[in-house]
């Protein structure tokens, strides 16, 4: 995709991609496995995903002021 020499769209591009790649790597993760009690405390084997918190809590954001904060 053609960004124009604009750093910040290129730079957006990119978070965009790698907090996919994060969120697919959390939806991806089956090891170490759950422990039978825990499979049967949440309904599920998924060992990263119970709330849904951390997919949620994933994201990115470009600071163009450059503080790094």
């Amino acid at each position: 995709m053609a960004v124009n020499y604009d750093a910040d769209r290129a730079l957006d591009l990119m978070g965009e991609a790698i907090n996919g790649e994060l969120i697919e790597s959390i939806r991806n993760f089956t090891d170490p496995p759950n422990a039978p009690s825990t499979i049967a405390k949440k309904g599920v084997d998924d060992p990263l995903v119970d709330s849904g918190t951390m997919l949620r809590g994933t994201t990115w954001r470009i600071d163009p002021g450059g503080t790094g904060a």
